[in-house]
C-alpha cells in the first residue's frame, strides 16, 4: 500500500512553556508558543489552535467534495471551529472540538440534506478520525446563507470598516486595553455578517449569539460610533440603497435589542 510522508521542521528557544518556536510548513513559517491562559508565552499560534485548525481544514475540504458530488449548490464555506480544553491547570486535556459550518450560496429548500452531509463530512474527514476515541468531535449549528451581500462584498465591508474603526480613539484604546487580535476579530465578523446578510436567518438566534459572544462593555456613545462607521462604509461601497438599507436595518435591530 502506498504511503505519503508529511514533514515539518521546528526551531524552539526558551525553557518549558515560556519558550517560543518557528514552525516551517511548506514555504510558510509560523511563530508558535503555548497559550498565555495556559501559562505559555502567548505569541503566534498555539499547539491547541494548530490542532483545531488541522481538523477544520480537513473538514472543509471533505464537506466541499461531498456537496459537489451530491450536486448541491454552494459558493463558499465559512467554518468556525472551537476546541475545549478541560481539567486546567495540571491535568489539561482536550475535551471536545466542534465545527460550525456556514454554507454560502446554498439552496434553503434542501436544508435537511445539507445538514446530513455536514455530519457525513465529520465522519469522512480522515484527519478528524485521528482524534477519534480521544475526544468528542461534533458538528454544531449548520447555517445556509442566501445573502443580501455576497461573501466578497462582506469581506470588503469588514476590511474597510475595521480600518476606519481602529482609527477612532475610543475603539483604539479599547482594543489595546483588551489586547484584541483585530485580524481574528475580522474573520469572526465576516462569518457573523454573512449570517446577518442571510434573509432566511433567525434573528433571535443571531441576537442570542451576539449576547453570548460579545466581550466588550457596550455604551450608547460607542454603539453609535460603531453604527455610524458601518453605515458610512456601506455607503462608500456604492451598493443599491434598498440592499444597503435592508442590511443596515438588520444590524440596527440587533444593536437596539442588546
Amino acid at each position: 500500500m502506498k504511503e505519503l510522508s508529511f514533514e515539518t521542521t521546528l526551531s524552539w528557544s526558551g525553557a518549558d512553556e515560556n519558550g517560543e518556536g518557528t514552525l516551517n510548513i511548506g514555504e510558510e513559517s509560523v511563530v508558535v508558543s503555548g497559550p498565555e491562559n495556559m501559562g505559555g508565552k502567548g505569541v503566534g499560534a498555539s499547539p491547541e489552535e494548530l490542532l483545531v485548525s488541522a481538523i477544520a481544514t480537513c473538514y472543509s475540504e471533505t464537506l466541499s467534495s461531498l456537496l459537489t458530488n451530491e450536486g448541491l449548490t454552494f459558493q463558499t464555506l465559512a467554518i468556525q471551529a472551537e476546541g475545549i480544553v478541560s481539567e486546567l491547570p495540571k491535568d489539561s486535556s482536550f475535551k471536545r472540538i466542534t465545527i460550525h459550518p456556514t454554507i454560502i450560496g446554498a439552496d434553503e429548500e434542501h436544508y435537511n440534506t445539507y445538514k446530513e452531509i455536514a455530519s457525513d463530512a465529520r465522519d469522512k474527514c480522515f484527519v478528524g478520525q485521528a482524534i477519534k476515541g480521544n475526544m468528542e468531535y461534533l458538528v454544531g449549528y449548520v447555517h445556509l446563507v442566501n445573502q443580501l451581500l455576497d461573501q466578497a462584498q462582506i469581506d470588503e465591508l469588514v476590511e474597510t470598516f475595521y480600518q476606519r474603526l481602529i482609527d477612532i480613539p475610543a475603539f483604539q484604546s479599547l482594543f489595546q486595553e483588551r489586547d484584541v487580535d483585530v485580524e481574528k476579530l475580522k474573520e469572526r465578523q465576516k462569518t457573523f455578517l454573512a449570517q446577518v446578510a442571510d434573509e432566511g436567518e433567525d434573528q433571535e438566534a443571531l441576537l442570542e449569539q451576539v449576547q453570548q459572544r460579545h466581550t466588550f462593555d457596550t455604551n450608547s456613545e460607542r454603539s453609535q460610533m460603531w453604527l455610524d462607521t458601518m453605515r458610512e462604509t456601506l455607503h462608500d461601497m456604492e451598493l443599491s440603497p434598498e440592499l444597503s438599507d435592508r442590511f443596515m436595518n438588520k444590524v440596527n435591530d440587533l444593536f437596539s435589542r442588546m
